[in-house]
């Protein structure tokens, strides 16, 4: 009967390494600015939190409570016990 001496970590070596390759070349990298980039500065944020309420445009019709209800219905699922996630009452 032959017994194999092979530790763990040797068993699990090539996942390893297939799973920690560097799947980058160095096209995707230069041709793709960081993240950071695309985000505003606080400058640039104000001036386009400015023209975004510019563009909304003021209403005096009644209109329905949306937000409400889906807060409503989030609590509903939230608090189902198979789910997970358990409330108790204040």
């Amino acid at each position: 009967m032959k017994v194999n001496t092979n530790t763990l970590g040797e068993l699990l070596s090539p996942l390893r390494q297939y799973f920690q390759k560097d799947s980058f070349t160095r096209k995707d990298v230069n041709e793709r600015p960081p993240l950071r980039a695309a985000l505003f500065s606080i400058e640039q944020m104000e001036q386009h939190a400015g023209r975004l309420a510019h563009s909304h445009q003021l209403s005096n019709k009644h209109a329905p409570e949306m937000l409400l209800k889906r807060l409503a219905e989030n609590e509903e699922i939230l608090c189902q016990p198979e789910n997970g996630y358990w409330t108790t009452s204040i």
